[in-house]
């Protein structure tokens, strides 16, 4: 593993504590959360002011400078998501033998990002690029179980859903609790809500905020979707997507 620059580490533990919500803290208060000295800390907030990505507005009280938000309009999270998805979907179509899925949340629509098929035929009908409603999908039921939740009412008030299948929740009221439980448990179902005979598992892929940003999921014929898959299936997937998170957000301290 190649060493760490703990100049360069530390400087991001301080911009985190920085953007924390509701903490106005004291070079001397961040040099005890994060188990530095009074000396480090004060050099490199110094570094941080001088390069544009830090300000001081009061006598304790550090925010975020425009200078940040320069480098990260630069961006492109679909291009990253995409490249940073191809080893892992190509793991996981290997481990699992069915179709899996990078899917983000595109306004009211679930995008396939990233799809990686087995040799073997499928019945899956999405493509690269292919866009379909958020509700019916596993895909989309995990990305919509993570919104905040104005963002989550937001969404429910445009019933009334569609149905595709005989299987589809169309009530808002039974798909918000779908949705509370699917966070619960960390993980979403689609039971042939969107094609007769499919059913999908999803996770999701976490920002060091805990907001989903895409979702990893597998398909399968129903018929091939046994306990004994659903349970390799899920594990396999959450230690993708945790990976995934890691190189898109640096990793984070065990809960």
């Amino acid at each position: 593993m190649t060493p760490r620059n703990n100049s360069v580490h530390n400087a991001f533990a301080i911009l985190r504590l920085i953007s924390t919500p509701g903490f106005d803290l004291s070079l001397a208060e961040m040099a005890e959360r994060l188990g530095l000295s009074l000396a480090a800390v004060h050099r490199l907030v110094s570094t941080l002011q001088q390069e544009g990505a830090v300000v001081r507005a009061g006598r304790n009280a550090y925010m975020l400078a425009p200078g940040l938000a320069e480098l990260g309009a630069a961006v492109d999270t679909t291009a990253v998501l995409y490249a940073l998805a191809q080893p892992p979907v190509k793991r996981l179509v290997r481990r699992l033998g069915e179709v899996v899925h990078l899917g983000t949340f595109d306004g009211e629509m679930v995008t396939y990002l990233v799809k990686g098929k087995p040799r073997k035929k499928t019945i899956s009908p999405t493509q690269e690029g292919t866009q379909l409603e958020a509700y019916s999908s596993g895909v989309g039921k995990v990305l919509l179980a993570y919104l905040p939740d104005g963002e989550l009412d937001q969404y429910l008030s445009d019933a009334p859903f569609v149905s595709f299948t005989d299987r589809t929740i169309t009530a808002p009221n039974i798909m918000r609790e779908a949705l509370i439980e699917a966070r619960k448990r960390g993980y979403a179902m689609d039971d042939e809500e969107v094609v007769p005979g499919l059913s999908c598992l999803a996770v999701p892929v976490l920002s060091h905020t805990g907001r989903a940003i895409a979702s990893l999921s597998v398909s399968a014929e129903s018929k091939n979707f046994t306990e004994t898959f659903k349970t390799e299936a899920l594990a396999t997937l959450k230690e993708e997507a945790k990976a995934l998170s890691a190189a898109l957000f640096g990793k984070q301290p065990d809960a």
